[in-house]
């Protein structure tokens, strides 16, 4: 019986420290979870003292910090159209490729598209998103810039997001209203998932009401920003930033010069055309482009010649720096259907440059440039002119592989026309440029037939030099040739002399003129009189038949065909009528 109640008392005892240890693991767990609540409270602490850092006045752009140091916030004058702008004081603001050194020329266009994205933001509630894409180096960077400006200044609390790649630079007030989210990638689907990101955002009505966004990109990326869904379009403002104007450039550097500020090289925008990044260093451009226009495959380079590459095509990036973007039918500061986005602009090649690279490669074809050459002619005369001009350099390339005999008239006022035979059975296929040959340090004799460029978009006074022999001569005829579609066209003197312009003639050399049409020579020199050459015209009937439009062109030949079986329809059913076209279509094909 005693053994029993000794038992029993045990039993008790382990029970009551089984459930004194309980009671210390519960004390444990609840302690464990303050400490947990004391870890969260102190995250939520550290969030609100970053925000406190990083939150700015509403009234203006907050300061940032960098290291100990303040930074004073920039204070922008009045903006005017085609003025320029001191914006030093965002030079600790703005990405690495940007650069604030450098006044900033406010061309009307970029306010245009800065007044209305600052409409859409502000003024417009239906607006939720506004996208703005553009080529390279036109300034979606800047405007950027300027709409947050403008924006903080009428009290829109704004946060702007610069991203390229892993680098991300935020400016700040978090009680913001709108964002803006300028953003460069190596891989555009990363840029495509930061965008589904802000239109998901948009779609969480409640959490992020009345908060707006701004996406910038470069090039064809306005899809990537406004994805394709109707409830997003459907509250979305798109934007495009026109490509430079020769004109504007001229404008920026009138404007410099009157500040005497350095100027960017007189003709720097035959290489930069218009996208203005590299404007006072041009060299770094063609170094780019060159290797751009290497790059390119058969099919990108079809695409480049008919002026059809996507304009939403993000993952061929490196076209995009061989493109500009301009309106359809305006001049860049009278256009208003930049409101439409990318759907509205005429893609072009950026500059002479890039047109004048084309000739190095053997995806480029006559006929291809042709059709660009008649497309450029009513949009862009300039860019036409050096089409032109390489379409000059691919029939001799042409000529050369045939081993062909190309007739020549040369005329000069007041004398009889000279016929000449230029034997193309020598001809290098591959010339190298004349600078090449300069290179080269030596005068060359009768071995050395062709046609010759240069590789300099900025070489002087000539574009092509001639090396021939006659049909019926064994001596080098030389005849520099300057191509043109100008009304006029200037001559000057050269210097230093080409070696290849070298040939054992006393008279002056000849600059021929070479234009098209050939009727009526619409093309002058100015002046008709020159002490450093004899100057001519020159035309070439085999050319002249090349430029006609060919029959075979997309469209052309069906409706010929068309046309000369439509007597065959009447009084026909539609049976006998299609009947009658096969036989026809047949009988043309064979």
């Amino acid at each position: 019986m005693a053994v029993a109640e000794n038992n029993s008392e045990k039993i008790e005892a382990a029970e009551r420290k089984v459930e004194a240890a309980e009671r210390k693991v519960e004390a444990a767990k609840e302690e464990v979870e303050a400490a947990k609540e004391e870890v969260e409270a102190a995250k939520r602490e550290v969030e609100a003292a970053k925000k406190e850092v990083n939150a700015g006045p509403a009234q203006e752009l907050p300061t940032p910090t960098t290291g100990d140091a303040r930074v004073k916030p920039p204070e922008l004058k009045e903006f005017k159209a085609n003025e320029l702008l001191d914006v030093t004081g965002f030079g600790n603001f703005v990405a690495p490729n940007t650069t604030a050194d450098r006044p900033l020329f406010l061309r009307q266009h970029l306010l245009n598209v800065h007044g209305k994205a600052v409409e859409a933001l502000w003024e417009k509630k239906k607006i939720r998103l506004v996208s703005l894409v553009g080529c390279p180096g036109t300034g979606k960077t800047w405007c950027g810039w300027l709409v947050a400006y403008t924006l903080q200044k009428k009290g829109v609390e704004t946060l702007h997001l610069t991203i390229r790649n892993t680098d991300v630079t935020a400016i700040a007030n978090f009680k913001y209203k709108v964002c803006i989210v300028d953003v460069s990638m190596d891989k555009p689907e990363q840029a495509q998932e930061i965008f589904i990101g802000v239109r998901q955002l948009i779609e969480q009505a409640r959490e992020f009401d009345g908060v707006k966004f701004m996406g910038l990109m470069s090039g064809h990326g306005q899809q990537n920003i406004t994805g394709k869904q109707s409830n997003i379009l459907d509250v979305t403002q798109k934007l495009v930033l026109w490509s430079w104007t020769e004109g504007e450039v001229a404008t920026l550097r009138a404007k410099m010069e009157g500040q005497h500020l350095e100027l960017p090289p007189e003709d720097a925008y035959k290489v930069c055309g218009g996208s203005v990044r590299h404007l006072f260093d041009p060299n770094k451009d063609e170094e780019r482009i060159l290797d751009a226009v290497r790059g390119l495959r058969q099919e990108d380079m079809a695409k480049l010649l008919a002026l059809d590459l996507g304009v939403d095509d993000v993952d061929k990036k490196h076209r995009t720096g061989l493109l500009s973007f301009f309106p359809k039918t305006r001049s860049n500061e009278d256009d208003k259907r930049f409101e439409e986005g990318v759907s509205a602009a005429q893609p072009m090649p950026r500059s002479d440059f890039v047109i004048k690279c084309i000739k190095e490669s053997e995806h480029a074809g006559f006929d291809q440039v042709a059709k660009m050459y008649r497309t450029l002619s009513d949009i862009n005369p300039g860019a036409a002119g050096t089409a032109f001009e390489l379409l000059v350099h691919l029939f001799w390339r042409e000529a050369a592989k045939r081993n062909d005999t190309v007739t020549l008239t040369l005329c000069k006022q007041g004398t009889k026309d000279q016929r000449v035979s230029v034997d193309c059975t020598h001809f290098k296929a591959k010339p190298g440029s004349i600078e090449d040959y300069d290179a080269e340090g030596k005068v060359f004799g009768d071995d050395l037939v062709g046609y010759f460029t240069p590789v300099n978009p900025r070489y002087p006074v000539l574009d092509s030099i001639l090396r021939y022999k006659s049909a019926d001569t064994t001596e080098v005829e030389v005849l520099a040739i300057q191509i043109s579609i100008a009304a006029h066209h200037p001559h000057g003197k050269l210097e230093p002399w080409p070696k290849l312009l070298t040939a054992k003639v006393a008279a002056k050399p000849r600059l021929a003129l070479w234009d098209f049409p050939p009727a009526g020579k619409s093309c002058k020199w100015d002046s008709d009189h020159s002490d450093d050459w004899e100057l001519l015209h020159v035309s070439c009937p085999a050319f002249d038949e090349c430029m006609q439009p060919r029959l075979f062109e997309q469209g052309t030949f069906v409706y010929c065909l068309l046309s000369c079986s439509c007597h065959a329809w009447a009084g026909r059913s539609f049976h006998g009528a299609w009947t009658s076209l096969q036989a026809f279509f047949v009988a043309a094909v064979v």
